[in-house]
């Protein structure tokens, strides 16, 4: 169960559709090219860790949009996948441009496309490109390069409100899990006699030790101690399952920058599955599916669009039906 854990970010993506953003939505690489002629126009690297040829690879990239505007029409190339990266083309033929954005494969073409189409227009803007500008244009590129200023400055307040997403959307998760927890615990609290209360109660016990000893052990996920704002307290002495209602309401002055559902989700989805097949295993098919339509069956119905929102619903689902 735990090797699972360690496998999350590679087999595991939770993407709310338009509102998680993270670091593969930012743009490596940026061209701007007049379009009729492939001359370069402008070039600009966000990332230093993998320099590349500008004015050659230019060439190469018109190229590309060359041939495929003769097979496949004037529409021309929308993003194509060359290496480790994904390629975004937006052209402007009324102005003669056409701007190319690099960025991880992972990436949303149609967020990219969008941000290609104000990179353009701010450009046009800020140098007065009309239709009469190149026949006046002397060929300097040099003119351009105080754009660089302009696409730092815009990189930067996409990942500003990109960080300013996640945040948003790391709380609605959180306040999603804490609802869930709460509900098991209602479930256990009020539906077992003491000997079977007591069983369930050690197997959480156990479970809950396991977890926080791979936490401990494994540094990466150190920042997701947020998870014990969500585990239950397991009186084992008294056999009593605390929560304290008051600790949840510490979440609002977390800070969740850092956080990324894709390891967050996966770890808490991993602790309901636990309470859900300790609860099953100690009282029986036939009290489990009683319990699904007595707690569980109200709750997914009375939250349906929130849990669709992030995708949630098919995941919870598996867990309580299989």
């Amino acid at each position: 169960m735990f090797e699972s854990l360690k496998r999350i970010k590679e087999t595991t993506k939770y993407q709310p559709a338009n509102l998680l953003c993270n670091p593969s939505q930012d743009m490596k690489y940026l061209w701007i090219i007049q379009k009729d002629s492939s001359q370069y126009l402008f070039y600009h690297e966000f990332f230093d860790d993998k320099p590349l040829d500008g004015i050659l690879i230019s060439g190469l990239l018109s190229a590309l949009n060359i041939f495929s505007e003769e097979k496949i029409g004037p529409q021309g190339i929308n993003n194509i996948e060359m290496g480790d990266l994904q390629w975004i083309y937006t052209p402007d033929s009324s102005l003669n441009l056409l701007i190319i954005a690099a960025c991880d494969k992972e990436c949303n073409s149609t967020v990219m496309q969008e941000r290609l189409s104000v990179i353009q227009k701010m450009f046009i803007t800020t140098f007065g490109i009309n239709k009469e500008f190149w026949e006046d244009w002397d060929g300097n590129t040099s003119k351009f390069n105080s754009f660089n200023d302009i696409v730092t400055t815009l990189q930067e307040q996409w990942a500003k409100a990109n960080e300013m997403m996640n945040v948003g959307v790391i709380f609605d998760l959180l306040g999603i899990f804490q609802e869930i927890l709460y509900l098991f615990i209602k479930i256990i609290n009020e539906n077992f006699g003491a000997l079977m209360h007591e069983e369930i109660l050690r197997n959480i016990h156990g479970y809950k030790k396991k977890i926080e000893q791979w936490l401990k052990t494994e540094a990466i996920f150190d920042r997701y101690r947020i998870i014990d704002l969500f585990l239950p307290q397991i009186d084992i002495i008294n056999y009593k399952i605390n929560f304290n209602q008051t600790e949840g309401t510490k979440v609002l002055g977390l800070n969740p920058i850092g956080l990324d559902s894709n390891v967050l989700t996966p770890i808490f989805m991993i602790v309901i599955k636990h309470f859900k097949k300790v609860i099953k295993s100690v009282a029986g098919e036939n009290v489990w599916m009683k319990i699904i339509q007595k707690y569980l069956r109200p709750y997914l119905f009375s939250k349906w669009e929130v849990l669709e929102k992030y995708n949630l619903t098919r995941e919870i689902l598996e867990i309580i039906l299989n």
